[in-house]
C-alpha cells in the first residue's frame, strides 16, 4: 500500500528549517503517533515538507463537537482539563529534550529583553493602540470601552518597562513548540492526545512560553485553571508556583505582540485576541 503523505509550504526559511529539525530532533521521542518527515527542500523562496498523514482530529475541532452533541446544553469542562493535564504531560517530555547543535547562544533573559524593548518601541501610545484595535475588531464583537483598553495597555507597558523576573525553572533555553494552541493538538474521539502537529515556530525558548496561548481558544476556563490542570501533567508545581511573576511579565508581552500584529496585518480576529489578552493579564 502506498505511504499517504501530505506536503507543508513553508514560505520563511527559519519556518522551514525550524518545522524540519523539530520533525526530525524533537518530534520522534514525544510524538510516537505523529507524522514522520519523508523530504525537505528548499526552492530559492519557499520550502516543502513532506511527512506521513496521521490520524485524528484537532482539539477545537473536537470540542466543538462536543458542544454540537449537546444541543445547547452546558458541556463539563473535565474532558478538557484531562486534555490539558495530556498536553502538560507532553510538554514535559519535550522540554527535557536536548537543544540543537549551535542553538542561539544569547542568554535567555537578554533575549527577552530585546523582544520587549523591539515591542515598546514599535507601539503608539497606549490610547492609540486601544483606539486602533478598538476600531479593528471585526462589527458586532464585544468589546470594553476605548478608555478601558488604554487604562490595560498602559499598566501591561509600564509593566514590561521593568526588568524580566527570575525563575528557578527558567535558567536557561529549552527546545519549545511556541504555538501551543488546540488547533495544534491531535486527538482521538475520546479526547485521548495523540500527537502535536506544526512545529514552524519551534525553537529554543524559555519553557513558560509554552504556556501562553492556552486559552486563546476552546472553551472559556480561565488561564490560571486551565494552567493548573496542565501544570498537573507536568509536574513540579513549586518551580511554576516560583516562576508566576515571569509568566506574568511573558503574558503582557504576548498581549503587546498580538496588538501589534493585528495593526500591522489589519487583522480582526487579532485585533479582538489582543484585547482579551490584555484583559485577561489585567485580571491577574
Amino acid at each position: 500500500m502506498a505511504l499517504e503523505v501530505w506536503r507543508k509550504v513553508a514560505r520563511s526559511h527559519r519556518a522551514f528549517v525550524q518545522e524540519r529539525d523539530a520533525l526530525l530532533l524533537w518530534s520522534p521521542h514525544v510524538n510516537p503517533c505523529g507524522p514522520t518527515l519523508v523530504d525537505s527542500v528548499w526552492h530559492g523562496t519557499q520550502g516543502v515538507l513532506t511527512m506521513t498523514r496521521v490520524d485524528g482530529i484537532d482539539a477545537l475541532a473536537w470540542w466543538r463537537g462536543l458542544e454540537s452533541e449537546a444541543h445547547g446544553g452546558v458541556v463539563e469542562d473535565g474532558a478538557w482539563l484531562s486534555l490539558l493535564h495530556q498536553v502538560g504531560q507532553w510538554l514535559r517530555g519535550l522540554h527535557a529534550l536536548p537543544p540543537r547543535p549551535g542553538a542561539d547562544a544569547l542568554a535567555l533573559d537578554e533575549g527577552l529583553r530585546a523582544r520587549a524593548r523591539a515591542g515598546l518601541r514599535a507601539t503608539p501610545s497606549a490610547g492609540a493602540m486601544a483606539r486602533a484595535l478598538t476600531r479593528l475588531t471585526a462589527p458586532g464583537e464585544r468589546v470594553a470601552p476605548a478608555g478601558a483598553v488604554a487604562e490595560r495597555f498602559a499598566a501591561l507597558i509600564a509593566h514590561l518597562q521593568g526588568d524580566v523576573p527570575g525563575a528557578p525553572m527558567c535558567r536557561g533555553r529549552v527546545p519549545c513548540h511556541r504555538d501551543l494552541q488546540p488547533r495544534n493538538w491531535l486527538v482521538d474521539p475520546r479526547g485521548h492526545l495523540l500527537a502535536v502537529l506544526d512545529f514552524e515556530h519551534a525553537r529554543e525558548d524559555d519553557p513558560l512560553v509554552d504556556v501562553l496561548r492556552l486559552t486563546d481558544e476552546g472553551p472559556a476556563i480561565p488561564h490560571g485553571r486551565a494552567l493548573g490542570a496542565l501544570i498537573s501533567g507536568y509536574g513540579d508545581p513549586a518551580g511554576w508556583e516560583g516562576a508566576a511573576a515571569r509568566l506574568r511579565w511573558l503574558r503582557a508581552l504576548h498581549a503587546l505582540n498580538t496588538g501589534l500584529w493585528a495593526l500591522r496585518h489589519r487583522d480582526a480576529s487579532f485585533a479582538a485576541l489582543a484585547l482579551t489578552q490584555a484583559e485577561a493579564w489585567a485580571a491577574g
